[in-house]
């Protein structure tokens, strides 16, 4: 299931349930977590979603989660994948499961 739903035409219609707040990639600014944040806004992108995904590299608003494995993906204030480098394909879909 995709981020809309489709008329006989195939022409996105309504949106799914759930809504898309934010999207935060949490890390402590090193290349991995640099390029988690490439990947977040490329999937947001290709999605056609126009939010802005916000990159935090300040350790206290890390803590926060109660995670220290970065990079982290926050999803409408949720972990959604921690201390791996999620590709961008598979951030679409962490974006798309969050929202359902």
């Amino acid at each position: 299931m995709g981020l809309f739903s489709f008329n006989k035409n195939k022409e996105a219609i309504t949106p799914v349930k759930g809504s898309l707040k934010n999207i935060k990639v949490l890390g402590a600014g090193c290349s991995t977590c640099h390029k988690q944040y490439e990947y977040a806004q490329t999937a947001c992108k290709e999605l056609g979603l126009n939010i802005e995904v916000e990159y935090i590299t300040d350790l206290e608003k890390i803590m926060e989660y109660g995670m220290m494995s970065m990079p982290l993906i926050v999803i409408n204030d949720k972990v959604a994948a921690k201390g791996k480098l999620v590709r961008t394909a598979d951030v679409k879909k962490l974006i798309e499961d969050n929202l359902l």
